[in-house]
């Protein structure tokens, strides 16, 4: 079969800002008041069914802009996903300003107890409904007719011609219709958001084999399959973890998240059972909490491990204004669970569904983040968030939050070093696991904010490691990001630029013996 071209003609320039009335989801924290999107974007009010403090549902009613990205259509078009719970609802519109103050997101109703209806009503209802549907039946088959029809002239347009045209295809295929596609196919520069809906009928979960699951988590679950022929890593959100699934798929959408040390984005998609994918690059080592589990590395290896985290935790940190902008984004669940480690041992950060991400010029201004932005590993989290004591609309709160734990990543790192090929390898140890003595079953919030907050403790820095050139370099850089003074940790680009530098003066000690 023929596959169609597609070019990016379409006048985005003359598509002016979209402003939405916002509540519960504005920029900066503001109770209500008005939001504007990009162009393409759409306005939307929402309705959540949450728990009371006495434990009664209420109905929380939030408004606000949506991105003009597959997300939004994802968002808008959710309420259709089969087995989906009734505790949300979303209605979209982009027709004129402050559409959106005017929608009503209503949850569906509980059942209501039946009553007993006259026997006369009944047959009225029944005779009524019946004719109701023998119309649409008729109506149907004669659209199916006419459609088959259509397809029929098409094929044979198609038998005596080399390529599709352009202009043909633009004119068989409505914007609704677009839209109305299954597959969401990772991100092309070259082919407009709109077409990329269309490119395929078939889901590209269809395409997918999944041979390994790799690991069981609260939210998703990993597996290892293959995608035309090669392999790929597919996360498999539950239910009721489409928050994460919609916040991940935003993140790694953003312009210029593409980095050596950032996961590479594949696509997303949902299957027929309200199943929800997420295709990323795979990495043959896993997770490097599984890696450090089976493997040691060298000072060396470990250098450069660190290296490259640290360059890609400053490309997140980084806003980048210009042509194509980068909103600062700042991960917000780092942990050694989050890592994967590919080949040549490149370490590379995945799971952006707590992220957050701060404009100081590009709309939407100011501090976007999900309602709960905590590490879901307590392990990791700084202080200040164990204790509730940070700001929470300052993004420089959240920096300085990813700091802290990525020290405790590199002390990981270092814990499973060999600085003698001699010696005995260290055993592997999650962060706080000695302090703990027993980390699965004493894992309690109480019991880190004792240890980490109360009494100011933090993992144990072995001696051989501050005696080393190297390694004692690097402890210092670890004691500075895990002190708990937030505003006294570096910054991410002062790490990378110390552990290059520190790189460089072994090499030129190196040369000089």
């Amino acid at each position: 079969m023929l596959e169609p071209r597609y070019t990016d003609d379409f006048d985005y320039d003359n598509i002016k800002p979209l402003s939405c009335f916002c509540k519960g989801m504005c920029p900066d924290h503001e109770k209500s008041g008005t939001c504007e999107t990009k162009p393409g974007g759409k306005c939307f009010a929402s309705a959540d069914l949450e728990e009371a403090e006495d434990g009664k549902p209420i109905t929380v009613f939030s408004y606000g802009c949506l991105p003009p990205n597959e997300m939004a259509v994802f968002q808008c078009r959710a309420a259709q996903i089969e087995g989906r719970s009734n505790n949300k609802s979303i209605k979209c519109c982009d027709t004129f300003d402050f559409c959106n103050k005017h929608l009503l997101a209503v949850l569906d109703p509980t059942p209501t107890a039946k009553h007993e209806i006259p026997i006369n009503r009944i047959m009225f209802t029944s005779i009524t409904v019946s004719l109701v549907l023998f119309i649409i039946g008729i109506v149907i088959s004669y659209l199916k007719f006419k459609k088959i029809s259509s397809q029929m002239k098409i094929g044979k347009k198609l038998e005596t011609s080399d390529l599709m045209d352009l202009d043909y295809f633009s004119n068989s295929i409505t914007d609704n219709e677009i839209y109305e596609k299954e597959s969401v196919i990772g991100s092309c520069p070259s082919i407009p958001d709109s077409a990329i809906m269309a490119i395929n009928e078939r889901t590209i979960g269809r395409d997918i084999s999944l041979d390994l699951r790799v690991e069981k988590g609260k939210y998703a679950d990993i597996w290892q399959g293959k995608w035309k022929g090669d392999r790929v890593t597919v996360k498999i959100y539950k239910k009721l973890a489409e928050t994460h699934w919609l916040r991940d798929i935003e993140i790694f959408q953003m312009s210029l998240m593409r980095h050596d040390n950032i996961v590479g984005y594949i696509a997303a998609d949902i299957q027929e059972k309200g199943e929800m994918y997420l295709i990323t690059q795979f990495h043959p080592n896993g997770s490097l909490r599984n890696f450090l589990h089976d493997h040691t590395v060298t000072p060396s290896e470990a250098m450069e491990m660190i290296k490259g985290l640290a360059s890609g935790l400053t490309h997140l940190h980084t806003e980048i204004i210009g042509s194509n902008y980068k909103a600062c984004i700042t991960h917000n669940n780092i942990n050694s669970k989050n890592i994967q480690v590919g080949a040549g041992k490149k370490c590379s950060f995945d799971d952006f569904s707590k992220a957050a991400t701060y404009s100081s010029s590009t709309p939407p201004r100011g501090l976007i983040k999900p309602k709960h932005v905590y590490n879901l590993d307590m392990r990791y989290l700084a202080p200040e968030f164990l204790t509730h004591s940070y700001n929470p609309k300052t993004v420089e709160s959240y920096i300085q939050g990813d700091i802290y734990s990525f020290s405790l990543i590199i002390w990981e790192i270092l814990s499973r070093c060999v600085l003698d090929p001699n010696d005995l390898a260290p055993s592997y140890q999650i962060p706080y696991a000695r302090e703990l003595e027993n980390a699965e079953l004493d894992l309690r919030k109480k019991n880190i904010v004792e240890i980490v907050v109360t009494r100011n403790i933090r993992p144990h820095l072995r001696e051989e490691w501050k005696k080393d050139t190297l390694l004692g370099q690097v402890v210092r850089i670890v004691e500075e990001c895990w002190t708990g003074n937030a505003r006294a940790r570096l910054s991410c680009l002062r790490i990378k630029k110390s552990i290059f530098k520190i790189q460089e003066d072994a090499k030129g000690g190196a040369k000089e013996g």
